[in-house]
């Protein structure tokens, strides 16, 4: 009887181990991406505080973009509703709002004429990167579309 009540426990906690929850240390070492989330995390906070703290000692006062929100509102807002994250795309719909409420104080952007030549070759190269990239991602889904 002791064995049968014995055998029927450990079934019992191989059913349990089942459900076993991770503890935060082996969720850490088991996948290499927390870690990289993790220092990511505080090299952008480092970033940060060097370039406020540079801010800070120049003594310069800047305004803000707001063709930059509404361009970056356009971004949100387009990858928000591709990815259905209504989150994201609620950010880019104020971002949006707060880029057009402000159109007054769009800063002008110099025209393609008023351009050194470096920088027409930086804007070229961008440019030239970036329709690779998106010509690259196309073939990539459509071979394994096929596959």
């Amino acid at each position: 009887m002791a064995q049968a009540i014995k055998s029927h426990n450990n079934s019992n906690s191989r059913q349990e181990s089942a459900c076993y929850t991770p503890d935060m240390t082996e969720l850490l070492t088991s996948s290499p991406y927390p870690i990289i989330a993790i220092a990511v995390a505080v090299l952008l906070v480092v970033f940060g505080i060097v370039a406020a703290i540079r801010k800070k000692q120049s003594g310069e006062k800047c305004a803000p973009d707001y063709r930059a929100f509404f361009n970056i509102g356009i971004m949100f807002f387009v990858i928000g509703m591709g990815s259905e994250n209504p989150g994201m795309w609620t950010i880019g719909l104020s971002l949006l709002a707060i880029g057009l409420l402000n159109k007054k104080k769009w800063k002008t952007q110099k025209k393609w004429s008023e351009m050194s030549k470096g920088e027409k070759i930086l804007i070229g190269t961008l440019i030239s990167v970036l329709l690779l990239l998106f010509v690259a991602g196309i073939a990539v889904y459509l071979l394994n579309k096929n596959s």
